[in-house]
């Protein structure tokens, strides 16, 4: 073999697939950058693969099939692999399908939420060669190690975290992959994919710990991460926020995408602490829990520059609380939310129209408690109407009253309502409700309303929603 040949370097390429729900819902959204394949290639980097990123799931199919045909045109990449939620599933075996078909010696590797959990079902269908379950970095490594060896099909078994089929079209699944303890052991993500975004937008997207306690009905995050909640070290998220500000000058906010950021307060406070310290200038946003959050927390948010926060609320029923497993209280809410307005931290609420045993009483007990909160200033745009996604508690329930299977994921339908008890109509006609009314305690519903009217396709894109 000539020394050239010897010295190349395998060239991986990573899309973020169009979404299904591009047209009418993400594009009215926050969008995050894919942070997934950000760490994913710096791994890889590390170890001398040449990587590149794609971003296109803010775009619909149609915009986006072009410019990633000729991607895989002109790149020539040895390796393809494809970032799939279930929202943009379809999308992303359109990619595996192009992929072979401009190149069959690709090798097509697809990870996730939707194929961590439709793995049978993905390679069945489609020519994907290997599927990565759940936390991906270390797989990864030795994953592309032996497909970079030309190792034959056994070897792959060995390999914890895959799904694959062998040599006569069986499929094998290997034994499930530990979660990574220690995340500081990971390089800082490669947040250079998205200088084009981080720059245009000024924001930059960090996650400083994985894993969720609570296991909500709807939410198949605690499957996906983990029960245990692992956490970065504060000095190692301190050096990835000083680096960003180092390579991106220009930026001015800071997001942690973290599903529970305050869980640990004694972590936090010790953050922002050492953000003050450092002097760091930045605004910075959250998502957290009512139940992680205390005045001694809130006090260093603000002084570390905390311009806003978003909690997962989902109703004002008590027992609809109860039924999704949150672990909340409404007096946590209202504790929580006062609580950020005392200190000018405007706050956001996440609410959800339809969960199961959802009915007109429940629907007034979300407005009670909104309107108990009136003098909050809370934000929030219409409650979301429950969607089914797999391994979530709301799909086995939706399976055992025949509303669905597995076979739903094979057509290019979006992801479908929770409607067993309620039409998609009485949902939506409960979720403008209580916008309405939330607009009305806080004075904003004539500016409501006039908004509405001049967006009439707004509408539109929500009934289409479940179709």
């Amino acid at each position: 073999m000539s020394e050239s040949k010897k010295s190349k370097k395998m060239k991986v390429i990573f899309f973020s697939t169009p979404s299904e729900l591009s047209d009418y819902s993400i594009r009215d959204t926050n969008k995050i950058y894919p942070l997934g394949l950000a760490y994913l290639g710096a791994v890889l980097e590390k170890e001398n693969f040449e990587v590149k990123v794609f971003d296109f799931f803010g775009l619909t199919w149609k915009e986006g099939a072009g410019k990633i045909s000729k991607i895989i045109l002109s790149e020539k990449p040895d390796v393809v692999g494809l970032s799939s939620l279930t929202m943009n599933r379809t999308s992303a075996s359109r990619v595996a399908k192009m992929a072979k078909k401009i190149n069959p010696k690709i090798k097509v590797l697809m990870g996730g939420v939707h194929p961590s959990v439709m793995y049978e079902q993905i390679l069945k269908n489609y020519p994907v060669d290997f599927i990565v379950s759940g936390e991906a970095e270390e797989t990864i490594l030795e994953l592309m190690d032996g497909i970079k060896k030309d190792k034959k099909m056994s070897h792959f078994e060995n390999i914890a975290g895959i799904s694959f089929k062998n040599d006569k079209g069986q499929i094998i699944k290997t034994a499930p992959r530990s979660y990574i303890r220690n995340l500081d052991d990971l390089p800082y993500p490669k947040h250079e994919y998205f200088r084009k975004e981080i720059e245009s937008s000024k924001k930059a997207y960090l996650l400083t710990s994985r894993g969720c306690p609570f296991g909500c009905l709807f939410c198949s995050t605690s499957n996906y991460w983990g029960r245990m909640c692992r956490r970065r070290s504060v000095e190692n998220i301190m050096g990835e926020i000083k680096f960003l500000i180092k390579e991106f000058p220009s930026i001015e906010e800071l997001f942690f995408v973290d599903d529970e950021f305050t869980l640990n307060q004694e972590h936090t406070i010790e953050l922002c602490k050492a953000m003050i310290k450092e002097g760091i200038k930045l605004k910075w946003d959250c998502s957290t829990r009512v139940s992680s959050i205390s005045e001694e927390l809130v006090h260093w948010m603000k002084k570390a520059g905390c311009m806003h926060v978003s909690m997962g609320v989902e109703s004002g029923s008590k027992k609809l609380i109860e039924t999704i497993h949150k672990k909340i209280t409404l007096e946590q809410v209202i504790f929580s939310f006062k609580l950020f307005h005392k200190y000018k931290i405007p706050a956001s609420m996440y609410l959800i129209t339809g969960i199961p045993g959802e009915n007109s009483e429940t629907v007034n007990e979300t407005i009670k408690l909104l309107k108990k909160l009136s003098n909050t200033k809370l934000e929030f745009k219409k409650p979301a109407l429950l969607q089914i996604y797999p391994n979530t508690e709301v799909y086995d329930l939706a399976k055992k009253q025949g509303i669905i299977d597995d076979s739903y994921w094979l057509t290019t339908k979006l992801v479908p309502l929770y409607t067993y008890e309620h039409s998609k109509n009485k949902l939506l006609y409960w979720s403008m409700k209580i916008a309405l009314y939330h607009k009305y305690y806080q004075g904003e519903l004539s500016k409501f309303l006039l908004k509405a009217m001049s967006r009439p396709l707004k509408a539109l894109r929500i009934i289409k929603l479940g179709k």
